[in-house]
Parts: structure tokens; C-alpha cells; sequence
């Protein structure tokens, strides 16, 4: 194979992340598998993705206090995020510095769906800001003088669920993403579903070539057997290139911090009195 040939390259990484996860199911106990899974998706794509980007697992901070719910894979900016760790491994990582978050599940269900869409909402919804002044918002485009971001450039967030089986068909899988983009809408739904050794369901235009979910003209289900994990793979490293980052402004973190103790009660200081000394 040569070496110049980048198509036959990526393809058998992603052959090879497809053959190592399957074997990693095989290798382990039924009842610690959960956690198994999220760590060695973690583990392949910080393996394969490019070197600026980490891979962990934790929940994204907004400027003004927001809070996503936790998320089992996060990939963040590696070269300039400030990284805060909770108890374990788990993460705080400021919006600014997010580019995707991965859901994973075992056997998915039409309900699994729902609770990732929420995750995967909770963490769309937390607008990144520009310096102090402009906010940094979805489809693009920085709003503000001077902060244009021009296609092919992105801002929004990339939300994925990946899960190992499924229980529903294709097609009720669909329906049922379908109906949470439309109830979310397309700035904070799902961009893609995989279902490992199965399929995904990814936005496409009227050629059936993948777009981003903002500029799709309808969603489709692709049945792709083993080569599942690899389409998710390639997703991500095709998308996130194209993802460009505010700054992180840590003065807007500490500024919404010292705002939100000074609406709290004061606590008042008195000496005590000659009755309370006796």
C-alpha cells in the first residue's frame, strides 16, 4: 500500500478501532462492560485522533454559570483548555475549549436515544462568547465587529451517540432522531448516530453526501456493518478541522463568580454583648 494513499490509510485505522473494540467487548466481564466501553472508545480516538485534540470524559462550563450534564466522551482543545478534575478521571472543561461529546451506550433503546439527545442538548445550549463583548454563536458565524468566522469555518458543538447493539429497527431509530432534531431543533440536536457493526444515521444533502446538521436536507440511515466505527471515525476527523474556537476568557468565569456572591445574603459581624460575656 503506499504510503501517499491517505484514503487506504484512514480506512485501515479505522478497520483497525472497529477490530480492537470488538475485541475488547469479547475480553471483558458482562457486568463491568459499561464502563469498558466508554473507556476504550476514549482510548482509540485519543489514540487516532489528531495530537491537539484530548479525549476525556467530564461536563462543560458556560461564562455565566451553566453546567452541562456529564458526557462519557468529550474531545477538547488539548494545546490551550484549562482542564479542572472532578473526583476520578472526570473533567470540567470551559465551553470555549469543546469541540464534540459522544454518548455510549451498550444496547440502545428508543429512551437511550432520548436521554442522549438531553445530554448532548445540555450541552449546545451553553453559548461560548467572543473576549467580554460577542458570542460566539451556532452555524459559524461570530456575531460582533471583527469576529467573522467565514465558511467553511464552524461553531457549533458536534454531538454523537454511539452505541454497541440495538434493539430498535433502522427505521424506528430514525424516526425517533428525526423527531428529537425537529423537538430540539438543528442548532442542539444530535449529528450523528452509530450503531457499532450495524449502521449510522447521519445528515446528508439531496446527493446523499454527509453535511453538517445545520445545512442538511434530510437525515438518512446508512447500514455499514463492521465498518460503523470507522464511518464514526472519519466523521469526526472530517468535521472537526473545520471547527474554530473562541478564546477562553477566564475574567468572564471569575467576573459571573464574584457577580452571583454578591447577590447572596450578607453575613453581618457583631461583637458580642456584656449579657454574652457573663
Amino acid at each position: 500500500m503506499p504510503t501517499s494513499d491517505l484514503g487506504q490509510i484512514l480506512l485501515s485505522a479505522a478497520n483497525e478501532m472497529s477490530q480492537e473494540f470488538e475485541n475488547s467487548l469479547l475480553a471483558t466481564d458482562p457486568g463491568t462492560r459499561g464502563g469498558a466501553r466508554e473507556g476504550k472508545l476514549r482510548e482509540l480516538l485519543e489514540r487516532h485522533l489528531p495530537q491537539r485534540y484530548g479525549v476525556g470524559t467530564g461536563k462543560v462550563l458556560g461564562p455565566d454559570g451553566e453546567q452541562s450534564q456529564q458526557c462519557d466522551v468529550v474531545i477538547y482543545d488539548r494545546e490551550f483548555a484549562p482542564r479542572f478534575g472532578l473526583s476520578g478521571n472526570l473533567l470540567l472543561l470551559p465551553c470555549e475549549s469543546v469541540y464534540a461529546v459522544i454518548e455510549v451506550k451498550s444496547n440502545i433503546r428508543s429512551r437511550d436515544v432520548v436521554e442522549a439527545a438531553a445530554k448532548i442538548n445540555s450541552v449546545k445550549s451553553i453559548l461560548r462568547h467572543y473576549g467580554s463583548q460577542t458570542s460566539f454563536l451556532p452555524g459559524g458565524h461570530f456575531s460582533g465587529v471583527g469576529t467573522h468566522a467565514s465558511p467553511p469555518y464552524r461553531g457549533e458543538y458536534l454531538g454523537a451517540l454511539f452505541a454497541c447493539d440495538m434493539e430498535p429497527t433502522p427505521e424506528t431509530l430514525l424516526a425517533t432522531t428525526c423527531e428529537l432534531i425537529a423537538g430540539y431543533g438543528r442548532h442542539f440536536g444530535i449529528d450523528m448516530v452509530c450503531v457499532h457493526n450495524n449502521g449510522y444515521i447521519i445528515p446528508v444533502n439531496q446527493d446523499g453526501k454527509h453535511q453538517w446538521l445545520l445545512d442538511a436536507t434530510h437525515i438518512q440511515w446508512i447500514s455499514a456493518g463492521q465498518a460503523s466505527l470507522g464511518a464514526l471515525y472519519t466523521w469526526l476527523v472530517s468535521c472537526l478541522q473545520f471547527i474554530l474556537l473562541p478564546p477562553v476568557n477566564p475574567g468572564r468565569y471569575v467576573a459571573s463568580l464574584m457577580d452571583a456572591a454578591s447577590k447572596s445574603a450578607p453575613v453581618s459581624l457583631h461583637p458580642p454583648r456584656d449579657a454574652d460575656r457573663s
